[in-house]
């Protein structure tokens, strides 16, 4: 409290920075300390279920990814919410954690625990498939962000639009890995459902117009307001699009060209 006098905030102003962290610790140990929840509630002025609701998109992708039923259902319950609706509402963010995660398998098996969560819809079915399609276009946007990471090796500080201090830090292998894990829950006929070696530019260049839309509008400031850091490595990013689908680019390369360089201009 006194710090907040001092720097003329309130105690949530002051807090806000790192309220992501904040969260994930305190939902971590709700079922053993519930008290730290409720002080740190009291100390922001805020009810359980207001602090709660507002962290979700901090605290939903690695349980989702993490399989923590438990608290999932928990928050669930407390929102008057179910497990499925809370996916749903934070799909994009959820499914993003989950294609970041270190192996195949995990990221598997977290998609498995997804869909025996969500509900079956009659006369038809639920898989992998339907949960990424259902998010795609910003997907692919986020993992193309990430590709415009300057180093390909040495790991890079990224702060995303929606999911900031969730992924603290991504390598354009870790994006590249990415993609190849969504791309391989849209299997071609005859094609097993494995990562190829192979680049990913056909995939790409098959949501290219959406894509395009979702990075300009980011460049754009659009979807939220982007740091001069931000839009930069947008910039590269959509650089490694074009370098992976090729000449194909040529499609929407009037959009491109004009909405580039009206970025670069004010950059400039």
């Amino acid at each position: 409290m006194s710090l907040a006098r001092f720097h003329g905030k309130t105690p949530y102003k002051l807090l806000d920075p790192y309220i992501g962290e904040i969260a994930r610790h305190l939902i971590a140990q709700w079922p053993h300390q519930p008290g730290l929840l409720l002080e740190t509630c009291r100390l922001v002025s805020q009810e359980p279920s207001e602090f709660m609701s507002g962290t979700l998109v901090h605290t939903l992708p690695l349980l989702f990814a993490n399989r923590n039923k438990v608290l999932i259902e928990r928050i669930a319950q407390n929102l008057g919410f179910t497990p499925s609706r809370l996916f749903l509402d934070f799909s994009k963010d959820v499914l993003t954690q989950v294609f970041l995660l270190s192996d195949q398998v995990q990221t598997d098996n977290a998609l498995d625990f997804i869909l025996q969560l969500m509900p079956t819809p009659s006369g038809g079915s639920v898989n992998a498939q339907t949960l990424a399609r259902s998010c795609i276009i910003e997907l692919l946007g986020t993992f193309v962000f990430m590709l415009g990471s300057e180093d390909s090796k040495k790991v890079q500080e990224v702060r995303l639009f929606v999911i900031s201090d969730v992924i603290k830090s991504v390598t354009q292998d870790q994006a590249m890995r990415a993609l190849h894990r969504l791309e391989s829950t849209f299997p071609s006929k005859g094609r097993k459902k494995v990562l190829t070696s192979d680049g990913v530019g056909k995939f790409l260049k098959s949501h290219i117009l959406g894509l395009i839309s979702y990075l300009v509008d980011k460049l754009q400031g659009i979807q939220g307001r982007e740091t001069m850091a931000s839009k930069q490595q947008t910039l590269r990013g959509l650089g490694a699009l074009i370098n992976h689908v090729g000449v194909e680019i040529s499609i929407v390369a009037p959009q491109v060209s004009k909405n580039v360089k009206s970025v670069i201009d004010k950059i400039a």
